[in-house]
């Protein structure tokens, strides 16, 4: 039903970036607005807020949802797509970017959404080890704003729902109709290989190379991140019983 729904045909700078809790996707954000056709709109609640105005979209169980592709009127996808691309130019630096990431991981319920509103939208799925983005989740994201992050189950829960979902709309949103394009960005690649990684980012984005993402990069790689091995035991202990973050896939 979504091919059948009118959508917007003018370009969009927006490219969502997707993954885990704790995978780490304002690292994809950083290197894009290192380059100067590049932004990166934080982890912005853009989507959801348009999926609400526009769409009509209902809270269930704490996530919009459109009863209906049908129920979505041509119209509508525009105008949100206008405001949509308006917000994103405000929270950066370049109000001529060719291409602004949005990289909230919790827009991955919204995906099927911003199909609707972004014209030949572009995700970006951080891929990280579960368990390594579940433990620097559990550990660094444990706060009232996050609290899906704020006990073991809930994060495995959260992680299981998660890849069950980007499954889903890699699934769904591969067909050629809806224009959709996808792209893997392996966290341990751009730890080992930032600057060969930072070339995928931007030659997916639809930019020419530039140096300043290889800086980025490097910087993004050598930022700390939690050492799962060291605290084996902990885990073990977080992760006995869990069959939901069990059966997750990196």
């Amino acid at each position: 039903a979504m091919r059948t729904v009118k959508r917007p045909t003018e370009p969009s700078p927006a490219l969502v970036v997707v993954g885990l809790a704790g995978s780490r996707t304002d690292a994809v954000g950083r290197i894009l607005a290192a380059h100067p056709e590049g932004g990166w709109g934080g982890r912005t609640l853009t989507l959801r807020q348009m999926s609400e105005r526009f769409l009509d979209a209902k809270p269930t169980g704490g996530i919009p949802l459109v009863a209906s592709p049908v129920t979505v009127r041509g119209k509508s996808c525009t105008e949100a797509a206008k405001v949509y691309e308006m917000r994103l130019r405000q929270r950066t630096s370049s109000d001529d970017a060719k291409v602004i990431a949005d990289t909230n991981p919790d827009n991955v319920p919204l995906l099927g959404i911003a199909a609707l509103i972004v014209p030949g939208l572009r995700v970006i799925n951080m891929r990280r080890a579960p368990v390594d983005a579940c433990f620097e989740a559990y550990a660094m994201e444990s706060t009232p704003g996050v609290p899906h992050a704020c006990d073991q189950v809930s994060i495995a829960a959260h992680a299981h729902g998660t890849s069950r979902l980007i499954d889903h709309w890699r699934s769904v949103l591969g067909d050629e109709a809806l224009g959709v394009s996808w792209l893997d960005v392996e966290f341990d690649e751009l730890r080992s290989d930032p600057e060969g990684t930072a070339r995928k980012i931007v030659e997916f984005a639809g930019l020419e190379w530039d140096d300043a993402c290889a800086e980025a990069a490097r910087a993004e790689a050598a930022a700390p991140a939690l050492d799962a091995g060291a605290y084996a035991s902990h885990i073990k202990q977080m992760t006995s019983g869990l069959g939901p973050l069990a059966s997750v896939r990196a």
